[in-house]
């Protein structure tokens, strides 16, 4: 496996994650999971307005930075295509982002279910991630 840091596919790096972007807006929308991640973190969901601009850019920040991280392993892998991204998307959440989130509940004190609905965006997110940068190679 050789892995390059610079000759990644950038369109599929924006791509894959604007697309998470998008799953974290949706996810946390109150007709899906904003109200019950709203109950369960103890904290009230943001109105349209009351989210510092700065948080939006952090967000599309560590999108990118994910993004990128996974496209760098699919090269080395030499992943390509959708369901093999999609594995290797699956198999980062559940190697990295599921076990060490799983501390909010171990050590914070959190319920089960603001890591499930938290790591779940983060799963769905990796997937199509992973997906669309194999889909794109």
């Amino acid at each position: 496996m050789e892995l390059s840091y610079s000759g990644v596919n950038w369109v599929a790096v924006i791509a894959a994650a604007a697309a998470n972007i998008v799953i974290g807006f949706v996810w946390y929308l109150p007709q899906v999971f904003g109200t019950r991640w709203a109950a369960v973190s103890g904290r009230p969901l943001p109105q349209v307005g009351q989210v510092p601009p700065m948080t939006y850019v952090a967000a599309a920040v560590t999108a990118l930075i994910a993004a990128y991280v996974l496209a760098v392993i699919e090269q080395g892998l030499g992943v390509k295509g959708l369901t093999d991204g999609a594995v290797v998307g699956f198999l980062a959440w559940f190697g990295f982002v599921a076990t060490t989130s799983y501390g909010a509940v171990l050590w914070e004190g959190r319920p089960t279910a603001y890591w499930m609905i938290n790591a779940g965006n983060a799963l769905v997110g990796f997937v199509v991630m992973g997906a669309i940068i194999g889909y794109l190679a």
